[in-house]
């Protein structure tokens, strides 16, 4: 004999919640410790290569004098400052959208990563931070010898 048992919808999504925690938290690449100073937080993404992984922001009318990127114990820290000009020859603001302040994002780095030779660009408003592999953690083909 089967019992009924009482959906609820937000047990389920709070069950989906926690495994995707744990998801997340399982993921061998990067762990984030993002920090919110301000309102804004530029969107990011993380890209692993062959020989390199590879993080990407976003940051409209910033220049490289209004990002920080530093290593420091393991981590890596990208903070800024993005400040909105208000004043208008155009006249007054009837409605400002974009947003505005000081944004700090932390991540873990993994192991396999070369600490030594991060590197890091701004273009056209886009924030390139290169973080290459270390030579033993690439992968390499293995030869099959024949007996």
């Amino acid at each position: 004999m089967t019992t009924l048992t009482r959906w609820n919808p937000l047990k389920e999504m709070e069950d989906m919640e926690n495994r995707l925690s744990r998801m997340m938290r399982l993921s061998p690449v990067w762990n984030d410790t993002e920090q919110t100073l301000g309102r804004w937080m530029p969107e990011m993404d993380f890209i692993e290569r062959k020989d390199e992984y590879v993080i990407l922001a976003d940051l409209p009318g910033m220049t490289k004098k209004d990002v920080t990127v530093m290593y420091e114990a393991g981590e890596l820290v990208i903070k800024g400052k993005r400040q909105e000009e208000r004043e208008s020859e155009l006249g007054d603001y009837l409605i400002a959208e974009r947003s505005e302040g000081n944004f700090m994002r932390s991540f873990r780095v993994p192991s396999a990563a070369d600490e030594s030779k991060i590197r890091a660009e701004c273009k056209d408003g886009v924030l390139t931070v290169h973080v290459p592999k270390k030579e033993e953690a690439k992968p390499r083909v293995i030869d099959i010898k024949e007996s």
